[in-house]
């Protein structure tokens, strides 16, 4: 089988075989020249390299930054790579902590040429996340260049990405609070326009998909966390987080085995490794909204059995080839009698349209029905971006907020 040439497996090769200094920088000259990369040594072909310069600074400042953290050892200052006050880039300064995850911290900077203060993402040394983050600066690169966007403001603007002591720096603009914390908030606090806020967030989070897709991509990590409010007084939302993103190419030759997406939102076929592609976001859309109208997750597991489990019970019987899969996997017939060990943090889950909080009232009651078509087991059977746009739910929403002065 020949060797897959998409952007991210051309770097997963490259930064694996940096020791040969020699030949990489006979590379690097060969890219300054030819604007390409080509290696027998690594059996990389790459004609789309030519004259796309962020991916050959990419290739470069990895090729740079990899060989001089491996033979120096470097240590940093701490176990951050940065203390508060320090110049990055000899441009911006830090100024406060946004957020910490495992693999990367968010801090706040202030640009000392423009004195505008920007979002950083500072990515670990580790090289799985270097090239996931090298990965989203490629697909960041290409999102904020699209007519969609600069007409919406769909995806989340990058302004700039540097290297930093071997860490990958990216540097975005300045938002709110992820969807996460905002449903949080909900639940603390009486919202009387919440379904309507909830249509606006809808909207522009299938919209904004849909696009992905347009381009031949797939996000494959949507989740509460992944999207963020712009400001604090309104709901227009910025898709981020673009280190898991498939392309057309990766979505055709990746195995069907490969894991996407956090366990919450995950699409049974997904699980059940039976391939998946683009539908797979669309079963993570209707998880979210789920989310957005109960303030809970619509399916919290400890493990895959559970999972399905209490899927069933909330979205109803298994066709025969999903359970079929099920069994095959998991070495279990789920045959309905097994039983869900309840606790004090979460309910004994009921059927979907239970979860309707006011069932005599059409708006709820359309909010459910495109959730139900969202998250329909056979991914061909999920309805399309394109016509969720044109649900009932939406044009009963608009004519709501038409009629209260709110924003569609």
């Amino acid at each position: 089988m020949s060797p897959c040439n998409c952007f991210r497996c051309t770097l997963n090769r490259i930064v694996y075989q940096w020791e040969d200094y020699d030949l990489l920088s006979s590379q690097l000259e060969s890219i300054h020249k030819n604007g390409s990369y080509n290696s027998n040594r690594f059996g990389i072909s790459c004609p789309f390299l030519n004259h796309n310069p962020i991916i050959i600074k990419s290739i470069e400042e990895t090729f740079e930054t990899f060989y001089e953290y491996w033979s120096k050892r470097m240590e940093d200052v701490n176990t951050d790579g940065y203390q508060m006050g320090d110049v990055l880039n000899g441009r911006y300064q830090i100024t406060n902590l946004l957020g910490s995850g495992t693999f990367s911290n968010v801090l706040q900077v202030e640009d000392k040429d423009s004195k505008i203060n920007y979002a950083l993402k500072f990515v670990t040394k580790e090289p799985t996340y270097r090239r996931a983050a090298l990965f989203e600066v490629f697909i960041l690169h290409k999102l904020n260049n699209l007519e969609h966007n600069r007409k919406q403001r769909l995806f989340l603007q990058m302004f700039d990405w540097f290297h930093y002591g071997g860490h990958v720096c990216i540097v975005t603009e300045m938002l709110s609070i992820s969807l996460l914390t905002w449903i949080q908030q909900q639940r603390q606090q009486p919202n009387h326009n919440l379904i309507g806020q909830i249509g606006h967030i809808a909207h522009q989070l299938i919209n904004c998909v849909k696009v992905l897709h347009s381009y031949g991509m797939a996000h494959t990590d949507l989740k509460p966390e992944n999207i963020l409010l712009v400001s604090d007084d309104r709901t227009d939302i910025r898709l981020i987080d673009f280190g898991s993103t498939m392309d057309d190419y990766s979505l055709q030759h990746e195995p069907s085995f490969t894991t996407v997406s956090t366990r919450y939102y995950r699409a049974p076929e997904v699980f059940l490794q039976l391939g998946w592609s683009y539908t797979a976001d669309l079963w993570s859309i209707g998880c979210i909204l789920f989310e957005l109208y109960h303030g809970t997750p619509l399916f919290v597991s400890y493990n895959d059995v559970e999972h399905f489990i209490i899927m069933e019970k909330v979205i109803g019987p298994f066709p025969d080839w999903l359970r079929n899969a099920f069994r095959q996997i998991y070495g279990c017939s789920n045959d309905g009698n097994d039983t869900i060990t309840t606790t004090t943090t979460r309910t004994e889950p009921i059927p979907l349209h239970e979860y309707i909080s006011e069932p005599n009232n059409e708006l709820h009651v359309q909010l459910f029905d495109l959730i139900q078509q969202l998250i329909r087991y056979e991914a061909c059977e999920r309805i399309s971006l394109e016509h969720a746009l044109n649900h009932p739910f939406f044009e009963m929403i608009m004519q709501t907020n038409n009629e209260q002065g709110l924003p569609n």
